[in-house]
């Protein structure tokens, strides 16, 4: 079984272009192109500024970019210092490398209470997922996934994976239904359990991310908060 590993920087594919590089020529060379097919009147267009506001830094492990338009700089940049502090704000929640995050306190303790109510709104999203899914979208994969890790981690690893004893005694710990919420509170069922929010925190960060910039007016932003 595979988990996103969204809390590592990301590579370059073997032909020497990431697929985040053209993701974002995409991006750049998508608006003009469509203004011109929709044949709008130059005066109509909006107006950018020549030099983008530009943010680099890291968010759950892994390279983070945002880049505005915008007329007023000063607006710009009070709306980015918002998003980043929204992007920290629930990176305390979310990140599984943050010993002080929600999430790591539950791993830790095998409970959390009160629950953060994001954490509490992407499990039921997860939950909704896992249904769907017939379970194969499922969050409590951590341990599973730190045993892979483990095991391809030493030198002359079996490249067929961990054994199948090893791997039917890490299934005893994950599965979804074994996340119990109570209210405010979380708690895994079993012991060793762990969750791991990769497949989707991301995403939900950058929802986050862009309801920042649209309340204060700003429709031009390229977000990227560590996944594609």
């Amino acid at each position: 079984m595979r988990q996103k590993t969204a809390d590592r920087p990301n590579r370059a594919d073997d032909r020497g272009v990431s697929r985040r590089r053209v993701l974002r020529l995409v991006a750049a060379g998508g608006a003009a192109t469509l203004a011109g097919l929709l044949g709008r009147p130059r005066a109509a267009r909006p107006a950018l500024v020549e030099e983008a506001i530009r943010w680099q830094g890291r968010a759950l492990g892994a390279e983070a970019e945002i880049i505005l338009h915008h007329p007023d700089r000063a607006h710009a940049d009070a709306a980015l210092a918002a998003v980043i502090a929204e992007v920290r704000r629930l990176e305390a929640i979310f990140s599984l490398f943050r010993p002080d995050s929600a999430l790591a306190q539950l791993n830790r303790a095998g409970h959390l209470d009160p629950a953060p109510a994001d954490l509490r709104d992407l499990l039921a999203f997860c939950r909704t997922v896992h249904a769907a899914s017939d379970g194969a979208f499922d969050p409590t994969i951590q341990p599973l996934w730190e045993l892979y890790a483990a095991h391809f981690a030493r030198p002359g690893a079996d490249p067929a994976g961990p054994s199948e004893a090893a791997l039917a005694a890490v299934r005893t710990r994950v599965g979804l239904e074994n996340l119990r919420t109570n209210g405010t509170r979380l708690a895994f069922a079993a012991p060793g359990m762990a969750a791991s929010f990769n497949g989707v925190a991301q995403g939900y960060i950058t929802d986050r991310a862009h309801e920042c910039l649209a309340r204060a007016g700003l429709a031009h932003a390229l977000i990227d908060l560590g996944e594609y």
